[in-house]
């Protein structure tokens, strides 16, 4: 699934009111987290990082909770998987050379 689809179905009312008391306990958490340059810098590190669990839609998913702006959480996730792949395209060279 694409991560559009994927937050913008996270933001229906369907969703919302389904994971309503899970979605406001996050919220209550992460509210200390910072402002929203940090998070999307979070963000972007969070899902450039080539780890199990740590990809574009778990970023969605992260996002969605702490409720940032679509068009930025698109670009932050896109910087992220694309660094993401420069660094495992760099690692995978770098065995076939050494």
């Amino acid at each position: 699934l694409p991560v559009p689809l994927i937050l913008l179905a996270l933001k229906s009312n369907f969703v919302q009111n389904g994971l309503k008391g899970f979605l406001d306990r996050a919220r209550k958490k992460s509210a200390s987290f910072g402002d929203s340059e940090k998070q999307l810098t979070a963000l972007l590190f969070f899902v450039g990082i080539p780890l199990p669990g740590t990809g574009a839609w778990t970023g969605a998913m992260i996002s969605s909770v702490l409720g940032m702006p679509f068009d930025k959480s698109v670009a932050a996730i896109f910087a992220g998987v694309l660094s993401a792949g420069i660094i495992m395209t760099a690692l995978t060279l770098a065995g076939k050379v050494g």
